[in-house]
This record gives C-alpha cells, structure tokens and sequence, in this order.
C-alpha cells in the first residue's frame, strides 16, 4: 500500500452517554486514545493518523492532549459524523479513508493493513469487516475513497446517516461498489465484547493488557487464544449491550 494515499480517521468525543470521557481513561499508563494510536502507528506512520472529535468545549480537553502528543486532530459537527470525515479527509487531502471509533483501544493493525491491500487490488467504493459481523466487537474497520464520500451529498441523509458513518454506502448499494470482509477461524469470535462501552469493558481490557504485559503488539488472534484457554474473562463483560 502506498501510505500517502491513506488516512486513519478516528472519531472521538469526550461526551458519551454510557461512559462519559470514556476515550481519555487510563490503561497501563496511556490513555484509550493514546493506546489506540500505539497499537496502530506499530505500521502506520503516525501522521497518516487524525482523530476526528467535535467543536464542543467538552473535548478540549482531548483536544488539548492531542496537542501535546503531536496527534493530527480535526473539529466538526458533534451530531454528523458523516460530514466530520468528509471535511477531515478533504482537509488533509488523501484519496482512501480508513474509519475506525475510539473506542476500540484494542484494534489490530494487521487487520487493516490487510483490508487496505484488498481495497487497493479490487477497487470498490466501500469496505468493512462487520457485515455481517465476524470479526470481535472492537475490530471494526471501514474504508472507502474521498470521491465516494463526496457523492454521499446528492442523496437527503437520514438522521442515522449522518451519526453513523458508512450507513449511507450499504443503504444505497445500487450506487455504490462494496466489499465485505469476514475473518478466518483464528479471528471468528463475532460475540466477544473487546469495545469500551462500560465499565465492565475497562475492566476487561486491562486484564488483557495485564496478561501480554509489556507487549502492545499483540493481535486479534492472540487475544482470542488468550480467551480460549481464559473461558473467566468472556463473563467480565457480557452483560454489556452492544448498539450497532
């Protein structure tokens, strides 16, 4: 892949409803933001990286943070995070976007690198790893171009569109060309809650920070492995109502 064609935006906001500042919690040091960035810029370079929060005075805090760690930021709409990504991705000027949450300390570069070299090859406006789901909940990955995103304006967006990015492309799948991207046998846990939601996933998140302590490289697979053998930790958690 061609790292300049590329940016990872990540969309942020201090103001959750379930866990409020959920994104500036500690996790062996380093805040969930901080952590999520660590684990991905082990491949990409961390300029290719933009969190994409809000113009509230909420997240000035976040963006304060960001500030002082070097991290590309972007303010927009709280409420349309569609329009968030497009002028995040205009502003910084790069043709494909990867769109990930910030809630998702634990995502797995190696699964984005290899959507990315999938979308280079077979050229389609629009990609993830959720439908239907396979991957853990915390590994969700979309992609699609800037031009796509661009088009996005000719249609009257629904409320739901707009707060969710990516609804639009499978909503009108007669205008746009996707791809769905569903893990192997050593990442097919589509039931295991790695998304910090509440406090039970903090909770469970640290544990699985604690056991490949001093290691952040670890992977999708290995967290698996790692719940296999460890059936306790799947119960931390599994009250936790996911919203998709």
């Amino acid at each position: 892949m061609v790292f300049s064609e590329w940016i990872i935006i990540i969309e942020a906001r201090m103001n959750s409803s379930r866990l409020p500042g959920k994104v500036m919690l500690d996790f062996s040091g380093l805040k969930c933001i901080e952590l999520m960035i660590h684990r991905i810029s082990l491949y990409f370079p961390l300029d290719n990286i933009v969190i994409a929060t809000t113009d509230m005075p909420s997240d000035d805090e976040l963006v304060n943070f960001l500030s002082k760690k070097g991290v590309n930021f972007f303010r927009g709409s709280e409420s349309n995070v569609m329009d968030r990504d497009f002028q995040t991705g205009k502003k910084f000027n790069r043709n494909k976007i990867i769109s990930l949450t910030g809630d998702c300390p634990l995502i797995d570069y190696r699964i984005i690198k290899r959507m990315c070299n999938i979308f280079d090859q077979i050229n389609v406006d629009y990609m993830n790893n959720f439908t239907p789901s396979s991957f853990p909940d915390g590994m969700e990955v979309q992609l699609f171009t800037l031009e796509a995103l661009k088009s996005i304006y000719k249609f009257k967006l629904t409320k739901n569109e707009n707060e969710h990015v990516g609804l639009v492309f499978r909503n009108h799948k007669d205008t746009y060309t996707s791809y769905y991207y569903q893990a192997g046998d050593d990442e097919l846990w589509p039931k295991l809650g790695l998304t910090l939601d509440e406090e039970s996933d903090a909770i469970l998140i640290q544990r699985v920070l604690d056991y490949f302590s001093p290691r952040i490289d670890f992977s999708c697979a290995e967290i698996i492995e790692l719940f296999i053998n460890n059936p306790e930790l799947e119960f931390i958690n599994f009250k936790v109502e996911r919203r998709y």
